[in-house]
């Protein structure tokens, strides 16, 4: 029985250790995602180039 209440009591002390840090980690990672969505929207502008003009090229190998 001990060990389920110091779990519990362990449980609650990282609970809140966890609600005073999700303020910054909502903002780190809102800073994470909005880097990884313009990385994302670059590197798809760039791959979209690349199959347009893979497409040309394959389309001028037709006979």
């Amino acid at each position: 029985m001990f060990s389920i209440t110091h779990a519990s009591s362990s449980l609650n002390k990282q609970l809140s250790l966890l609600s005073e840090n999700l303020l910054k980690e909502k903002i780190i990672s809102t800073n994470i995602f909005c880097s990884i969505s313009t990385y994302t929207r670059i590197n798809a502008r760039r791959w979209r180039k690349n199959l347009m003009s893979r497409n040309t090229y394959t389309l001028k190998m037709l006979p």
